[in-house]
């Protein structure tokens, strides 16, 4: 799924969000110890 940023900034959970990671179409995410998916 694509979703513009503002979309992205709206209406998806993010913790911690970054502002930096944000793009015009995406996120991009950092691996890390835990991640929760859910959908």
């Amino acid at each position: 799924m694509i979703l513009p940023d503002h979309k992205i900034r709206k209406e998806i959970l993010i913790e911690p969000f970054n502002e930096k990671s944000l793009q015009p179409a995406g996120y991009d995410l950092r691996v890390g110890k835990e991640a929760m998916v859910n959908g």
